[in-house]
This record gives C-alpha cells, sequence and structure tokens, in this order.
C-alpha cells in the first residue's frame, strides 16, 4: 500500500531542518584578535601559527575591517618572494595535502628586499553583514558569494564576530 499524501509530507517535514537563529548576532562567534595592515608577514605566520588559525581578519588603525590573511595567502607570499617564512617542521600543519606547484602565484611587484605586510597579501574581498542581518540573509549571502565565512560587523562598523558554515550547522534543527 502505498503512503498516503500526509504522510509523505510529514516524513518531508521531519527531515528538513530549521533555522532556529533569527539574527547574525545569534549565529556569530566572537573574534579576539586581528591582524593589522601593517603587520609583518613573518609576524602574521608566527600569529597563525601560535593561535591555530587557517585566517585571521586584518583591521585598520580605527578598527575597520579591510580583509583577511590565509595560511594560502603566506605560502603565496613565500612563491613569488621566493623567501620561507613557514618552516618545515610548521609547514605540515599549516597546509596539509597542498602542493605549492599548484598554488596561484601572486605577482610580486616589489623585489621583496623590504618587509611586507599583511596589507601586500591579505584578500580585500569580503563579505560583511551587521549584528541584526537576519539569519537567513546570512545563509543565503554564503551560498550565493561562495564563501566560507562572513564577518560581523556592529553599528559603528567594528569586527565583532564571524560565522562560517560550522555556526550555521550549530543552529540547524529537524522539522
Amino acid at each position: 500500500m502505498a503512503p498516503t499524501k500526509s504522510k509523505t509530507q510529514e516524513r518531508v517535514r521531519s527531515a528538513m531542518l530549521t533555522l532556529e537563529a533569527k539574527t547574525a548576532r545569534e549565529m556569530m562567534v566572537p573574534l579576539g584578535s586581528t591582524l593589522r595592515r601593517e603587520t609583518t608577514i613573518d609576524a602574521c605566520t608566527a600569529f597563525l601559527i601560535e593561535e591555530g588559525l587557517h585566517f585571521a581578519p586584518v583591521a585598520d588603525a580605527n578598527g575597520q575591517l579591510v580583509g583577511v590573511l590565509s595560511r594560502i595567502d603566506v605560502l603565496r607570499f613565500e612563491r613569488s618572494c621566493g623567501r620561507q617564512v613557514v618552516s618545515d617542521e610548521d609547514r605540515v600543519w599549516f597546509a596539509p595535502g597542498v602542493d605549492l606547484d599548484d598554488l596561484a602565484l601572486i605577482e610580486c611587484a616589489q623585489n621583496c628586499v623590504h618587509e611586507h605586510t599583511a596589507a601586500d597579501f591579505m584578500s580585500a574581498d569580503i563579505q560583511k553583514v551587521s549584528l541584526d542581518s537576519p539569519a537567513q540573509v546570512v545563509v543565503n549571502a554564503l551560498f550565493e558569494n561562495d564563501v566560507n565565512q562572513i564577518y560581523v560587523l556592529d553599528e559603528v562598523g567594528q569586527l565583532v564576530g564571524m560565522i562560517g558554515m560550522t555556526e550555521v550547522l550549530r543552529h540547524l534543527t529537524p522539522g
């Protein structure tokens, strides 16, 4: 006997997930430290390793979010300048499974003699939302922009948190 329409609808409804959070404020993870634009690439690398981070937000002198620096950005710096900043012992942890020959190289306009900073290699293309942005808007933005995280800014534009897919998953419930 085939299931009735109401039983089928009930099964579909029970398999669906609902986003419990209403706003970005409810889903975000507060961010502690950020890098500054003027932080040297050596200091950025040390920060990522010491904090166990894959990426870190970069702020200007006023605390405004201006970019994100990732481990891959650091490795691109190494390739473009021919200078090792990630030690051999940290390299396996720093970018597991990454074949440096496959990384797209950044054109290095400078001659790599002077100290480079986070601003030289960070990604400035970042997605931002406000604390009161609807949670569904945040989820849609993650998918539509094909990004791993969205940064949350307070009323005056200061960085206060981050939302990634892990945070979204934590706020999904059955039915």
